[in-house]
């Protein structure tokens, strides 16, 4: 997976994916890269608990303004919630 050899600062994944669970690669991402921020996004809000369930706060329901994504990236990780 690319992510094994770059840094980043910010992921963002949806739950649905074609070929996966963006929650499992999710964790994935993290089991490599623990300080890499995760921002989750669902059209399903069952799909946001599932990833809040498994730890991974910072959710984004769909659709969703440009100014609410803009906000969440905006605040610092330690004062984030899950929209």
């Amino acid at each position: 997976m690319l992510f094994k050899e770059r840094h980043y600062d910010l992921a963002v994944c949806d739950v649905d994916l074609p070929d996966g669970n963006g929650i499992d690669m999710a964790h994935a991402f993290l089991d490599e890269k623990p300080f890499t921020r995760i921002l989750i996004l669902s059209g399903d809000p069952g799909n946001l608990d599932k990833a809040r369930d498994s730890g991974l706060s910072e959710c984004l329901q769909k659709p969703f303004e440009f100014g609410e994504l803009k906000a969440l990236i905006e605040t610092p990780r330690s004062k984030t919630r899950s929209l």
